[in-house]
């Protein structure tokens, strides 16, 4: 029971934090054009608010490894979608886990532009709730192994935490 407290209290800390969170415009999700899976993406997401993307919703439509498709303002947008989808669903969330984790661990200790431009213009609230949301993985979840297979989550968590959102 005191999991299931955490995670609806992370719940509510994440949709709190992101409630005003801009939609990035229907046509600024995916580089549609570029491939079929591109459109696939951003067709699926097209006009949907994040909330309605549920832990079945990315299941049904495929979307458990596309973050990197995404377009800047469209992650930041569906971010808290998909933490919560995965808080919600860790066992279907599957491949969702990994592809979030490698989002938000940036490749070294001084983040490069393209994490910067992803992730930079989140509010206070809003990259403590993603903090908060890594600390619940690494408390809840360590079994899981990182986005290279190399060791845990809770490895791939730390060195998110160490080297962007620790201090958030």
């Amino acid at each position: 029971m005191v999991g299931e407290d955490k995670a609806a209290e992370l719940r509510r800390v994440i949709e709190a934090a992101f409630e005003d969170i801009p939609y990035p415009g229907d046509h600024n999700i995916s580089m549609e054009d570029h491939c079929s899976e591109c459109k696939d993406v951003a067709d699926a997401l097209r006009g949907r608010h994040w909330r309605e993307v549920s832990a079945k919703y990315v299941a049904e439509h495929g979307l458990r490894d596309v973050l990197p498709l995404l377009y800047p303002a469209a992650l930041r947008y569906y971010l808290p979608a998909f933490m919560i989808a995965i808080i919600d669903d860790y066992i279907t969330a599957d491949f969702l886990i990994i592809a979030l984790l490698a989002e938000l661990t940036p490749d070294s200790h001084k983040p490069c532009s393209e994490f910067v431009e992803k992730f930079g213009s989140l509010t206070s609230e809003q990259s403590h709730a993603v903090r908060l949301y890594l600390e619940y993985m690494l408390e809840e979840h360590p079994e899981y192994k990182d986005y290279l297979g190399q060791g845990p989550v809770d490895d791939s968590v730390l060195l998110a935490l160490e080297r962007y959102w620790g201090d958030k």
